[in-house]
C-alpha cells in the first residue's frame, strides 16, 4: 500500500489490487470541533445521570441500595472513560460519531476500506493517551499537527485516518436515525425471488461492497471493474452461486444495463436497506402479534 498526500491535504489511496482511492484528509481544526460536540453531549448525558443517581440517593438511605448505586456509578464511570460512546458509535454508524457526522468527517482504515471494530476498539482506549490530562485532546492535537497525515496516537496504533466527507450535514440529521424510504421496485417480488441468502453476507464483505459502490462512480470504469472482480466472485463461490447466470460478469441486466457483478452487489444492499419492507419479517411480526 502506498500513501501519498499532497499539500492541499489530499490523499490517495493505492490498495494492492493496484485500486486507487482519493480522499481529502480531515484537518486538526474539524476533528477538534467535532471532538468537542461529542463531548458536550457526553457531559451532557452524564450530568442527566448523575441527578437522577444523586436524586435516587437522596430519597433512598437503604444500604443495599447505596451499594447498587456505587456500582452503577462505577460502572458507568468506566465505560465513560474508557471511550464506551466512541466506540459505539463510530461501529454502527461506520467510523461516525454524532460531532464527526455533524462535521462532515469519518474514521477509515489506512488502505481505503471501512474501519472495523477491533481498530475502533484500539484508537479509543488509545484515547486516554491523545486526551493528555488535565489538557483536553493536548496531546492527541500536538500529534496530529506534527504528522503528515494528521493522525493522533490512536490512529497510528490503530491504524487508520480521518477523512472528510463529500457533504457535511445539519445537527438534526447527524442525531437522527436513518429512515427506511420506500423502495421504487415491487419490494415483495424482490425478496420473493431473491436467488440467495443474503443474511450469509459477513459484515466484513458488507462494509467492502458498500464502500464500493459509493466510489464506483468516481473512479475510472477500468479500475471499478478490476475492483468488482477482485471482490464479488470469492462471495459468489462461498454462496454457491457462481452458476446463477444474473450474476455472470458478462451478462447484463436489461433494465439497470449493469454487468451480473454490479447487480448482485445492488441486490445485496438493497436487500439490507429494505429489510423491514420484507414480506418475510412481515409475517414475523404477525405471528408475534398474534
Amino acid at each position: 500500500m502506498q500513501v501519498s498526500p499532497s499539500p492541499y491535504q489530499k490523499l490517495s489511496i493505492e490498495t494492492p489490487e493496484n485500486i486507487q482511492l482519493d480522499y481529502e484528509l480531515a484537518a486538526p481544526g474539524s476533528r477538534f470541533m467535532a471532538y468537542m460536540i461529542d463531548y458536550f453531549i457526553m457531559n451532557t448525558a452524564l450530568g442527566i445521570l448523575s441527578f437522577a443517581f444523586s436524586y435516587v440517593f437522596k430519597i433512598d438511605h437503604i444500604r443495599s441500595r447505596d451499594i447498587l448505586l456505587y456500582i452503577i456509578l462505577s460502572i458507568y464511570a468506566i465505560f465513560y472513560v474508557l471511550g464506551g460512546y466512541f466506540i459505539i458509535f463510530e461501529t454502527i454508524w461506520s467510523g461516525q460519531t454524532p460531532g464527526k457526522k455533524y462535521v462532515g468527517i469519518r474514521v477509515i482504515q489506512d488502505n481505503g476500506l471501512p474501519v472495523t471494530f477491533t481498530q475502533v476498539v484500539f484508537r479509543n482506549i488509545a484515547r486516554l493517551i491523545d486526551c493528555g490530562f488535565p489538557i483536553q485532546y493536548g496531546v492527541g492535537m500536538a500529534y496530529m499537527l506534527s504528522d503528515r497525515n494528521t493522525r493522533r496516537i490512536g490512529d497510528v496504533i490503530a491504524n487508520t485516518l480521518v477523512v472528510k466527507n463529500k457533504k457535511p450535514i445539519s445537527m438534526t440529521e447527524a442525531l437522527a436515525p436513518q429512515p427506511t424510504l420506500s423502495p421504487n421496485f415491487d419490494v415483495e417480488n424482490f425478496y420473493l425471488t431473491l436467488p440467495f441468502d443474503y443474511h450469509a453476507v459477513t459484515t466484513t464483505e458488507l462494509s467492502m461492497m458498500k464502500e464500493f459502490w459509493n466510489i464506483k462512480n468516481e473512479i475510472p470504469q477500468t479500475r471499478a471493474f478490476e475492483l468488482v472482480k477482485l471482490l464479488v466472485p470469492p462471495i459468489l463461490q462461498r454462496l454457491e452461486l457462481v452458476n446463477e447466470v444474473k450474476y455472470n460478469f458478462h451478462s447484463i441486466d436489461p433494465e439497470t444495463k449493469m454487468n451480473g457483478y454490479y447487480l448482485f452487489i445492488r441486490d445485496v444492499l438493497r436487500a439490507y436497506k429494505y429489510e423491514e419492507l420484507s414480506p418475510f419479517n412481515k409475517k414475523k411480526s404477525k405471528q408475534k402479534a398474534g
